[in-house]
């Protein structure tokens, strides 16, 4: 396949990379495709432009038109490269076709140059959406129908499923009682973070979850810090973040504690205080995304699945 395009309407389509000075029509494509997710510019650029692996020859923008000074975007994506020195994994982080212009290959056909693009970049798999530290979804909402159909036929395969829960804001969220308990019992302090934990907290997370330093990192440069740990003087038992990623949208995690800390309510008070200060900036929900535990959240502050994703993924052949 090539960078031209014949819809089956009989309208050429070129591709070229897209850049900053085309962001008004992206982020209209992009309100209109992504009709389950906040219409945020902020949120947009957030995902675009602040992500840490932005590769412009990683992106798409579809025109179409009769003539080189008269073309209209009707489609975009994105992918990016994830290395650690486990894995070189590429992601399908966003995919939008203008709604007139579905049912006739484009996006199909746009999967596949970008395919190509993260083949040459040497990755082992290409996932879909879940492009952490910095991803919008952690896989393809359940409501997206033709682009989960669009994905099995071109080899992707679904390898689990994950949960966003809700939470409604509300008056329920006092732990001074269940911090003094954890003070008198355990000898245990749960605090905002302070910028000289940086260093204690690099160390816990190294030891326990090195994935999640990226967007604890992004939990420092908020203000006030957007993070709240539990410390039993210089040791480091258990922490939590909000505002990593989808800043501004309600967005609650990571979060951890320490496996031999764990049971003695270190989690649902850190948990609590963060609630507290999404609440504070006028929020009146919630999201706890990507969850596994779904029990905890439940149990301690009332949480409700409010959406469903199918993970995808292809392996690349070496």
């Amino acid at each position: 396949m090539s960078d031209e395009f014949y819809l089956d309407m009989g309208f050429e389509v070129t591709f070229r990379p897209f850049e900053q000075a085309d962001e008004d029509m992206l982020f209209g494509l992009w309100k209109y495709a992504y009709v389950h997710e906040p219409s945020r510019l902020s949120l947009f650029r957030e995902k675009v432009w602040g992500d840490p692996e932005y590769d412009p020859e990683l992106t798409l923008l579809a025109e179409t038109g009769d003539g080189p000074e008269n073309q209209f975007p009707i489609a975009f994506a994105m992918a990016v490269v994830r290395e650690t020195a486990d894995y070189r994994r590429g992601h399908i982080k966003l995919l939008a076709v203008e709604e007139t212009m579905r049912r006739n290959k484009l996006g199909d056909h746009m999967l596949y140059l970008l395919e190509q693009r993260l083949i040459e970049r040497g990755v082992e798999e290409i996932r879909v959406a879940e492009a952490a530290p910095n991803y919008l979804t952690p896989g393809l909402d359940v409501r997206y129908t033709p682009g989960m159909l669009m994905l099995e036929a071109a080899g992707y395969e679904r390898i689990g499923e994950t949960y966003n829960l809700g939470v409604t804001l509300g008056p329920y969220l006092p732990t001074d009682r269940k911090e003094a308990r954890l003070a008198k019992r355990h000898g245990i302090a749960s605090r905002r973070a302070r910028a000289y934990d940086k260093a204690l907290m690099a160390g816990f997370l190294a030891e326990h979850w090195p994935a999640w330093k990226a967007e604890v990192e992004v939990a420092f440069q908020r203000k006030p810090i957007a993070l709240h740990v539990a410390v039993r003087g210089t040791e480091m038992l258990g922490f939590a973040a909000y505002d990593t990623n989808n800043i501004g949208t309600g967005w609650f995690g990571p979060m951890g504690t320490a496996p031999g800390a764990q049971g003695i309510g270190i989690g649902a008070v850190l948990l609590k205080r963060c609630l507290r200060d999404l609440q504070a900036q006028g929020l009146k929900r919630a999201v706890i995304p990507w969850v596994g535990p779904v029990r905890f959240y439940a149990n301690r502050v009332g949480a409700t699945i409010d959406r469903v994703f199918y993970r995808y993924a292809k392996t690349i052949a070496q």
